[in-house]
């Protein structure tokens, strides 16, 4: 769909147009009209993916039901602005991008039924072909997603919110056994400090957050620290395992400096 499509932008099709400047002998008609008016305009690529009358119908009906901007100046122009259609979700950018080459498919389609099987085209049945398949590219691509086969219902997922969500697996690496490991990592969320301890075999013991009010991400993390370090300290765990990801307080314990830094900070009693 899409290299025909790339062929009908840079007019690489073999329209009456085409076969014409070859030299070869071509009857004048246009094989997507209906009109008596039309049926003598020699068949370009403007002329059947948007300025002929089953095209202009399908891309009317289409845009005005999903409410995007149309022009009939050139096919090129024509899907220039429904790319530039501004979405409000992932699944509603896919659809966008992806339905001017399924339309040009199906109007083609229709060109060809008409001009070697004499069948006239039809603006429900191509309408129709359109929507199966819109939604059954989409469906795979989405697979979570609940598409209904309406035109309503696309215009529904355009108009829509959905924040698009990834997940990401996150790894640690066990401690030593009958040890405890302290992750605070990651521990400053606005005026917010947690983080969690965890047994060798992987199992939550305790979360936490601390309130500190304004501040910085550094002072969160030491504060998260400490904390964490008392409550393994009263519960009796001796061997205790950190994991941060802030080099200042990896570096402060350690004592890897240059020169003596004094870091203070008042500590929430809890």
């Amino acid at each position: 769909m899409t290299f025909l499509t790339w062929r009908a932008i840079y007019n690489r099709l073999s329209t009456d147009e085409k076969l014409a400047k070859l030299g070869i002998n071509i009857i004048l008609g246009c094989h997507c009209c209906a009109a008596s008016n039309e049926n003598n305009n020699l068949e370009t690529v403007n002329h059947i993916f948007c300025q002929g009358e089953h095209a202009r119908r399908v891309w009317c009906e289409i845009t005005c039901t999903l409410g995007v901007r149309l022009t009939h100046s050139s096919l090129k122009i024509l899907i220039l602005n429904w790319w530039n259609t501004v979405t409000k979700n992932p699944i509603g950018n896919f659809i966008i991008q992806a339905l001017p080459s399924i339309i040009c498919w199906e109007i083609w389609k229709a060109r060809c039924s008409n001009k070697f099987d004499a069948i006239n085209p039809s603006v429900y049945k191509t309408k129709a072909n359109i929507l199966f398949t819109i939604v059954k590219i989409t469906k795979k691509k989405f697979g979570k997603a609940n598409i209904v086969e309406s035109w309503r219902n696309i215009h529904y997922i355009l108009d829509a919110e959905i924040h698009y969500r990834t997940t990401t697996i996150v790894k640690w690496i066990k401690p030593p056994n009958m040890s405890v490991k302290l992750n605070n990592d990651g521990s400053c969320i606005q005026d917010r400090c947690d983080g969690d301890d965890q047994k060798l075999i992987g199992n939550l013991l305790f979360a936490y957050y601390i309130n500190l009010g304004p501040g910085t991400s550094n002072i969160a993390e030491m504060a998260a620290l400490l904390y964490g370090l008392k409550w393994c300290v009263n519960r009796g765990f001796s061997k205790i395992w950190i994991e941060t990801d802030s080099m200042l307080l990896t570096r402060c314990i350690e004592r890897d400096w240059d020169e003596r830094l004094v870091i203070q900070f008042k500590m929430p009693e809890n």
